[in-house]
C-alpha cells in the first residue's frame, strides 16, 4: 500500500494525483491511494476539489486507519505542519526534498512495501507517458451555459489564451517578478509576428491590471475577458485553458495544466524561469515556447 499526501489548491492537488497514477504504473500490483485528511481546518484557496471537479478519477481514498500505518494521522492541517517541523520521519514516509521539487527522483521507485509520499511532484518525467491517461481522469464535469458559450468562441477563433496570476505572487518571493509585463510583452510578439486574426482570451485574479497593461500589447485585436469563473467555479479556467488553440501560461501549476491537458495547441508560451531559486527546474513539456 501506497499513499499518497494531497494538499494545496487545484493545481497542486492535480499534481499529487497525476503522482499517484505515476506510482501505480510502477507498482501495478500495489494499492494507491490518495491521503486528504489534512484538509481539516485549511483555509487556503478552495479546500479539496478533484473529486467534485473531475468525475472519472480512478484512485481511492484512504481511511484514517490506512493512513494511521504509514504516518502520523494528524487531520488538523497547520499542527501537522508544526509536527513535520520537530519530530523525525517514519521509516515509511518519503518527503520530497526541496531541491527536488521540479525533478524527477529515482528514489519513488526504490521504496519497497508501505510507504507514505509528501511533496508536490511537479516534475515533467513523471507524466510524459501518463499524457493520455491523465487528460482522461481529468475530463470535466458537464459545463454551465457560461463556460459552454466562452469554449465555442475559444474553437471558433485563432485564440490566444493568457493567464496572469498576480494577487498572492505579488508578495511571494520565489514567484515574484518572475510573470511581469516584459514576459507577456515577448510572448504576444512571439505570436503577433505569425501574421493571424487572433482573439485573446484573458484569466486573471487581477482583471483591472490586465486591462491597464496586457490589453495595449495587443494592438486592437479582439479581447475576451473571462471573469465568470469565481471561487468554486475557477476550476473552469483550466478548462477554457485547455481549449485554446495557443496559451501564454503563468509560472503557476494552475496554467500548467491547462497547457498540459491542452490538445488542440499549436503554441504554448512559458517562462524561462519557473521559480526564484537555485534549483534545477524540468517541468516543461519539449515543444513549448520557453520565453
Amino acid at each position: 500500500m501506497k499513499i499518497v499526501n494531497v494538499i494545496g489548491g487545484l493545481g497542486n492537488q492535480m499534481f499529487q494525483y497525476a503522482f499517484a497514477c505515476y506510482l501505480k504504473q510502477q507498482f501495478p500490483n500495489e494499492e494507491i491511494l490518495l491521503d486528504i485528511h489534512h484538509f481539516g481546518h485549511y483555509k487556503l484557496h478552495n479546500g479539496y476539489e478533484l473529486s467534485q471537479v473531475f468525475p472519472n478519477l480512478s484512485i481511492p481514498i484512504a481511511s484514517k486507519e490506512q493512513v494511521k500505518q504509514v504516518t502520523r494521522y494528524i487531520p488538523h492541517y497547520w499542527w501537522s505542519r508544526v509536527i513535520r517541523k520537530f519530530l523525525p520521519y517514519k521509516r515509511t514516509e518519503f518527503v520530497e526534498p526541496l531541491n527536488r521539487l521540479y525533478l524527477h527522483n529515482e528514489d519513488v521507485v526504490k521504496c519497497m512495501g508501505d510507504y507514505y509520499y509528501e511533496g508536490y511532484w511537479q516534475a515533467m518525467p513523471y507524466y510524459q507517458h501518463l499524457h493520455c491517461q491523465l487528460q482522461q481522469e481529468f475530463t470535466f464535469r458537464k459545463s454551465n451555459v457560461y463556460n459552454a458559450q466562452v469554449a465555442d468562441k475559444i474553437r471558433a477563433s485563432h485564440s490566444v489564451g493568457i493567464h496572469v496570476r498576480r494577487g498572492d505572487y505579488l508578495k511571494e518571493p520565489a514567484f515574484q517578478g518572475i510573470c511581469d509585463l516584459d514576459y507577456y510583452q515577448r510572448a504576444i510578439a512571439a505570436l503577433l509576428a505569425k501574421g493571424h486574426q487572433y482573439s485573446f482570451f484573458l484569466f486573471s485574479n487581477d482583471m483591472d491590471w490586465c486591462r491597464n497593461n496586457i490589453e495595449p500589447l495587443l494592438h486592437g485585436a479582439d479581447v475576451c475577458y473571462v471573469e465568470g469563473n469565481k471561487g468554486k467555479d475557477s476550476c473552469w479556467d483550466i478548462y477554457l485553458m485547455s481549449q485554446c488553440e495557443n496559451l501564454i501560461i503563468a509560472n503557476s501549476s494552475f496554467s500548467w495544466w491547462g497547457a498540459y491537458l491542452n490538445k488542440r495547441a499549436k503554441m504554448i508560451c512559458a517562462p524561462k524561469v519557473w521559480m526564484n531559486c537555485s534549483y534545477e527546474v524540468d517541468i516543461y513539456d519539449a515543444q513549448w515556447h520557453i520565453v
